[in-house]
C-alpha cells in the first residue's frame, strides 16, 4: 500500500495543468470570500454577483467528485481520505498560524506569501494526490491484483 501511494504523489506532482487548476480555484475561493467579507452592505446585484460566482466555485469542486465516483467505489481511497484531510486542512493550517520572528514589513510580507503559497500547495497537493490513489487502486484492481497485497 505504501508502494502505492508513493507511485500516486509522484504521478500527481507530474501534472502541472491539474496544479494550475487546483492553484486557480484556490485563489477564486479566496478572492470571493475577500470580496464578501469587504463588501460590507452591498446592493442587490453585487449579492448577486458573489452569489454566482459562489455556485460557479463550488460547483467545479462537485462535478470533479461526480466525476470521480467510480473511483470512490474503491476501498482504498477511503483508507487514504484521512491521510488528504490532514495534509489539505492540517498542514496549511499550521503553516498559516506560525508567524516567524522576522523584522520589519517587508520582512513579513515575503515571509506571509511564502507561508500562503506553501499552504495552498498542500491544499491542493493533498487532493490530487488523494484522486490519484483511486486511480491507481483502479489499476490495479482491473488488472487482477489486490490492492491490499504488497
Amino acid at each position: 500500500m505504501m508502494r502505492l501511494m508513493v507511485e500516486a504523489m509522484g504521478e500527481a506532482w507530474r501534472r502541472p495543468g491539474a496544479w494550475a487548476a487546483g492553484l486557480g480555484l484556490l485563489a477564486g475561493w479566496c478572492g470571493l470570500a475577500w470580496w464578501w467579507l469587504g463588501m460590507g452592505v452591498g446592493s442587490a446585484g453585487e449579492v448577486a454577483l458573489v452569489a454566482l460566482g459562489a455556485v460557479v466555485l463550488l460547483g467545479v469542486p462537485g462535478w470533479l467528485v461526480w466525476r470521480m465516483r467510480g473511483r470512490l467505489r474503491t476501498g482504498g481511497v477511503w483508507l487514504a481520505l484521512p491521510v488528504a484531510v490532514l495534509a489539505a486542512v492540517g498542514g496549511p493550517w499550521l503553516l498559516v498560524n506560525w508567524v516567524p520572528e522576522v523584522s520589519g514589513f517587508m520582512g513579513q510580507a515575503v515571509s506571509a506569501g511564502i507561508r500562503f503559497g506553501l499552504a495552498g500547495v498542500c491544499f491542493v497537493g493533498a487532493w490530487l494526490w488523494w484522486g490519484r490513489v483511486g486511480v491507481k487502486l483502479m489499476e490495479e484492481e482491473s488488472n487482477g491484483i489486490d490492492a491490499g497485497v504488497e
